[in-house]
């Protein structure tokens, strides 16, 4: 065995072995706790988001409660909605309608939120990051009774959006929900 003497310690070729076994274990480790880290940075984000998700669904669903309460109070379109939304409007309009769309292409019609003849929108309000709308749409074809698709949207600057949505329907001054959902 080769052997050498160095601060009055003897090295011999195990303890080679072993350092380089320990600076292989530590290096192996470096490399593993990166892919670890952005994984968990990764995790943090998709948690954040569904927090927002989450925030903005809730703030439809208020939203949507009381817009029903507003239709209903006013046997029809309330006031403070109007058929012609701003830019923002719009923008978000085209958002929830892509979305209702998809799950579900005959809730709103052809047209969707855009149709200025039959939906009715508030302004939209901005807190905390977020934009909000509620839409009506008027869906009345028979005389006989009111028919509303009521829809409020919220959406977060990064891109995600809550949507919630009733369709409601009025007969002999009596209203009754005819589907109710998240989108």
């Amino acid at each position: 065995m080769r052997e050498t003497q160095t601060a009055n310690h003897q090295l011999t070729r195990q303890d080679g072995f072993a350092m380089v076994s320990v600076l292989f274990i530590i290096a192996l480790l470096s490399v593993t706790v990166v892919p670890l880290m952005d994984m968990v940075r990764l995790n943090k984000e998709t948690q954040i988001r569904q927090q927002i998700t989450t925030n903005l669904g809730q703030e439809a669903r208020e939203n949507l409660e009381v817009a029903v309460y507003l239709v209903k109070a006013a046997e029809g379109v309330p006031d403070g909605y109007s058929n012609t939304p701003s830019t923002e409007v719009t923008t978000l309009a085209r958002s929830c309608s892509a979305r209702i769309a998809a799950i579900d292409p005959n809730l709103l019609g052809a047209q969707g939120l855009l149709n200025t003849q039959t939906t009715y929108s508030t302004r939209a309000s901005t807190a905390s990051n977020r934009l909000v709308a509620s839409f009506i749409v008027n869906r009345s074809n028979d005389p006989r009774f009111l028919r509303f698709v009521i829809v409020t949207c919220a959406s977060a600057k990064s891109g995600e959006i809550g949507i919630y949505a009733s369709e409601i329907a009025a007969l002999n001054g009596a209203y009754y929900t005819l589907s109710f959902g998240q989108f």
